[in-house]
């Protein structure tokens, strides 16, 4: 027993399905999962996070997930104690389809209930053989025990590692790294990595601990490595001594720890620089990552847009873009300073540009140009657009694909049914007027983390 719960063996997959997304909702590989299909939607607290790889061929795509024991259900087991019965499925869809699969069982276990209280999270694992392309990610979590799911769904582009020039893989924080004592599935190069899906430290470690891959080296002489921690205006916190290594090949792996211990809470970066001394080719790789000490949340200012708003104003702001964040996300502003608070929503912009090169945040432009939308087409006379249940559809998930408009009649209410093709092999959302005024309420969903009531017609009446 490892890690509080059942280890099964490292897994791989690679197989292609061309089936609908319908599929990771109906029919589970695992009985017990059966059950669950129309299980409540929620947030078990769960967090997801990405390293690519090169590998022959196509990309390498590790899964990483940190898991609060204590957000599940335990019910008594047969051997003592107790038990929460959690089901994983994680998969990436292109087009419509399911290409890459993996679901897995786990048993958490505990003698006692007391022993929950503390704040103990879970790493886990998988990966993906996949070729190169434009993916979404999706990923779903049950509590067996009590019928309830987390889903997280975000777009993933696999690029295929050159074979010419010196580059980095991504870098996979970590808790902890140490020897292995036997093979399992953090084993790396007869290490064992134990990721930290949500890249918060410096609660209960000074050290920061990381993992990377080095391609195309010279493959002779020495190359130097570099760890530095820079803050969100590129400038250096603290830099590490360079360490001079022998190539072994033309690829090496680099993992090891910094300290944070003199690191404010706040938003940081940790940038690896890698030079080949035989060719004076260099490459950086950066993941940002964050720390945070209760009672602790200053951080140095970010120069950036939100530099002379008072914290009055972000928060304003924050009441909107927060439709858009990840629970990480938005408990980290809401724990912050109004210096951390600027610097919360810089970062949040920066990590979802899709093309940091230009001056154009393509997809900052895109969501106030939604929030426009909504409030010129979707206020009320006493909300504005964003505020309604349409006006947040339309920011989070975009414009439909298709609107079905019923009128008020002398035998139902109105009420519209947006219909979005590209999500989860598509979906609806079902808005009614309850009142009469013009203010269309979401009363049902078929996309999974909003309100499903399969009666909404019910409310027509």
């Amino acid at each position: 027993m490892v890690w509080g719960y059942k280890f099964y063996r490292y897994r791989i997959r690679t197989l292609a399905f061309a089936v609908g997304i319908f599929l990771i909702l109906g029919g589970m590989a695992h009985a017990q999962a059966s059950s669950v299909k129309q299980g409540t939607h929620g947030d078990l607290g769960v967090a997801v996070d990405l390293a690519q790889y090169r590998l022959q061929g196509g990309v390498m795509l590790e899964v990483y997930l940190l898991v609060p024991r204590a957000n599940f259900t335990y019910q008594p087991s047969e051997d003592g104690g107790y038990e929460a019965r959690v089901f994983f499925q994680v998969a990436l869809i292109q087009n419509d389809s399911v290409r890459y699969l993996d679901r897995w069982p786990r048993n958490y276990h505990v003698a006692d209930l007391d022993e929950l209280k503390g704040s103990q999270k879970i790493p886990d694992l998988t990966s993906f053989a996949a070729l190169a392309g434009e993916y979404t990610l999706y990923v779903e979590v049950i509590d067996l025990n009590q019928d309830v799911r987390q889903t997280v769904e975000q777009p993933v582009n696999l690029l295929t590692f050159p074979d010419k020039g010196l580059t980095i893989s991504d870098l996979e924080l970590a808790n902890n790294i140490v020897t292995a004592r036997s093979e399992n599935e953090f084993t790396k190069y007869g290490k064992d990595v134990v990721p930290n899906a949500d890249r918060v430290f410096g609660v209960n470690s000074h050290l920061m601990y990381y993992f990377t891959e080095i391609y195309n080296l010279s493959g002779s002489g020495e190359y130097v490595v570099v760890n530095e921690v820079s803050d969100l205006n590129g400038e250096i916190v603290k830099e590490f001594p360079e360490r001079v290594k022998k190539s072994p090949g033309t690829s090496a792996v680099d993992m090891g720890a910094v300290n944070i211990n003199s690191i404010p809470s706040g938003i940081y970066q940790l940038r690896l620089r890698v030079t080949d001394k035989s060719t004076g080719e260099e490459a950086t790789r950066s993941k940002t990552f964050y720390i945070y000490r209760p009672g602790q949340v200053q951080q140095t200012e970010a120069g950036h847009e939100y530099d002379k708003l008072d914290e009055e104003q972000l928060d304003q702001i924050y009441e909107v873009v927060k439709l858009v964040m990840i629970k990480r996300e938005k408990q980290l502003y809401e724990s912050s300073d109004v210096t951390g608070k600027r610097n919360v929503l810089y970062a949040f912009w920066t990590q979802h540009d899709p093309d940091p090169e230009t001056d154009l945040n393509e997809y900052k432009q895109d969501f106030y140009e939604r929030v426009e939308m909504a409030n010129r087409e979707l206020g009320t006379s006493n909300r504005p657009g964003w505020q309604t249940s349409r006006g947040r559809t339309l920011i989070k998930y975009g414009r439909p694909n298709e609107i079905e408009r019923a009128p008020l009649t002398t035998e139902q209410r109105p009420y519209e049914i947006w219909y979005y093709y590209e999500i989860e092999g598509g979906v609806e959302f079902v808005f009614v007027d309850k009142r009469g005024y013009g203010d269309y309420e979401l009363v049902h969903s078929t996309e999974r983390s909003e309100v499903s009531d399969p009666n909404w017609q019910r409310w027509l009446k």
